[in-house]
């Protein structure tokens, strides 16, 4: 993987990441130094992912927002280190939280299906990146063994 998916800094200027950040998130940094290393790991892959098949764009201030829930959530409950220890509720639970905590309210009618969609969607994504790499880490260790 290329160096400059391994964070947990990400300028959307560096011209290696151009192609992963949408045009209106260019001038803000995604910031994942409150999250456990593992996690970083998880958001690199995904991002390094994302370049390499051109299939998505991501909007870097919705990521900080997604990073400051993370990190809420393990404040709350120190044994998750991954995107993949809680279930989708959780994680869609806690972005209402952060949501609620940002703007002093709850998200207009229209907007909690679309935040809904938006936290399924990154964690979601999160999830499926952390299975397919385990897949590929298993798959490498049965062919090392036969």
């Amino acid at each position: 993987m290329d160096p400059v998916f391994t964070g947990p800094l990400f300028d959307p200027r560096d011209e290696r990441l151009a192609g992963v950040f949408m045009r209106g998130s260019r001038q803000v940094r995604l910031d994942l130094t409150a999250l456990p290393e593992v996690m970083r790991r998880e958001v690199g892959w995904w991002l390094a992912t994302c370049a390499r098949t051109g299939e998505r764009q991501i909007h870097a201030s919705e990521w900080n927002r997604w990073a400051a829930t993370a990190a809420a959530v393990i404040a709350r409950q120190q044994h998750v280190t991954s995107f993949a220890d809680l279930p989708l509720t959780e994680w869609t639970a806690a972005w209402a939280r952060t949501f609620h905590a940002e703007k002093g309210r709850m998200p207009a009618p229209r907007a909690p299906a679309a935040g809904r969609a938006r936290s399924a969607r990154h964690a979601g994504a999160a999830a499926a990146a952390v299975q397919q790499r385990d897949r590929l880490v298993a798959t490498r260790h049965l062919v090392a063994a036969a």
